[in-house]
């Protein structure tokens, strides 16, 4: 008789066992969902954040240096009530006043620069996709090349324009979007007639505007901005991730189309010149026209010691691979690997099959950033959630 006692306490012991394995699962759902969940250390909680509190606390007490973050994205609402006060001022400049007083070559250039601004600030929102880009560039180079004459680079770029030419005719002859069949794959739509002194010259440095005339589409870079350096402890909206930084502004992104390599490139140039010491860039494209002018950008902020962040992309895809590429990159044309050019992955609360998310790009050479809900700043007086890797990737400070 006292045998078949066995089996019932070895079945309570499971069970017993079994609801405190869910009691506990259940503890940490609970903390993957508290939207400050990033703030969690892996050690001391179970849960993949960046142990951010942790890392105030060992901080305690010390001096910082304010550190100029440069945000390359569509825009930023610099009078933005969580954000006004951390947004970066250029102390040599004199607003309005049509001179460039510190004759960095931007007129007027207190809060950043807007690459993509009209006269007025108005930021020209629509710009061709990527594929457009690619077809009008290299049209005459490789619609009737002769492919058993192609080598090396040049038999990757004639691949590279078969596929950006795929894409262009199939939306020109299929899309039902007025947007697309209007902007992003019309040849006769050209964005530089409309930014200020822009060209068709690549070497050109100087165009666009000092001013930010935001649309409500363009609230991107407000929410990466807000991410990275919301002011902290003021019981507006959100705590940024990073004290004691300044964001400087600097539009070289739409919010139709992809962005423009010699947009992407003056970013960069202006940033460093101007003192950043980390850019963001949350933006990423599968197209480049003229990767060597961004490559050089890249070698220049190198060169000049600055770090520069990007996103890996939402698209779920191994970008190490030549036929995913997401631009920038890390790679330059000559094979040589950027120093100081990190590229972040998407990552999700719990340790388990889910840590990965499905939709982040991936490879060799990345860092995972924390997180599947950003709470961030947006239009103002609000507060909203968004699951775009773009808007998080600062949070891996």
């Amino acid at each position: 008789m006292k045998h078949k006692k066995v089996p019932f306490i070895l079945a309570s012991f499971i069970c017993l066992a079994s609801l405190g394995r869910q009691d506990v699962f259940g503890q940490l759902l609970n903390k993957a969902n508290e939207k400050d969940w990033l703030k969690s250390d892996p050690a001391k909680d179970s849960i993949a954040g960046i142990s951010l509190t942790k890392a105030y606390n060992l901080l305690g007490g010390r001096t910082s240096k304010p550190v100029i973050v440069a945000v390359i994205d569509n825009g930023v609402d610099i009078e933005h009530e969580d954000l006004k006060n951390v947004i970066w001022t250029n102390t040599k400049e004199i607003a309005n006043n049509g001179i460039d007083d510190d004759h960095n070559g931007f007129i007027d250039d207190v809060h950043g620069w807007n690459f993509r601004g009209a006269k007025d600030g108005t930021i020209i929102d629509n710009e061709w996709a990527g594929a457009t880009q690619i077809y009008e560039a290299w049209k005459g180079r490789y619609e009737n090349a002769d492919t058993n004459l192609l080598t090396g680079d040049k038999k990757r770029e004639w691949i590279v324009y078969n596929k950006a030419k795929q894409e262009y005719l199939d939306k020109l002859n299929n899309s039902q979007d007025s947007i697309e069949l209007n902007y992003s794959y019309n040849l006769k739509y050209n964005s530089s007639t409309l930014i200020a002194n822009d060209s068709e010259d690549p070497t050109n440095r100087c165009y666009g505007s000092p001013n930010f005339k935001l649309t409500q589409g363009l609230n991107h870079g407000t929410y990466v901005a807000g991410i990275i350096a919301a002011e902290r402890h003021n019981n507006i909206g959100i705590d940024g991730v990073a004290d004691n930084v300044l964001i400087m502004p600097i539009v070289a992104s739409a919010q139709v189309g992809d962005e423009r390599d010699k947009d992407v490139a003056n970013s960069i140039y202006y940033a460093v010149d101007n003192g950043a010491r980390i850019i963001n860039i949350s933006f990423s494209k599968i197209f480049s026209t003229d990767k060597k002018l961004v490559d050089e950008a890249i070698q220049y902020a190198e060169k000049k010691k600055v770090l520069i962040i990007h996103c890996a992309g939402n698209d779920g895809v191994n970008i190490d691979s030549f036929y995913n590429y997401h631009y920038p990159m890390a790679v330059f044309e000559n094979g040589k690997k950027a120093t100081d050019f990190v590229t972040v992955g998407w990552s999700r609360p719990l340790f388990d099959y889910r840590l990965a998310h499905p939709n982040s790009g991936y490879g060799k050479l990345k860092l995972t950033c924390s997180h599947r809900v950003a709470i961030f700043t947006p239009p103002r007086h609000t507060i909203n959630m968004t699951q775009d890797l773009a808007q998080v990737c600062l949070h891996q400070w």
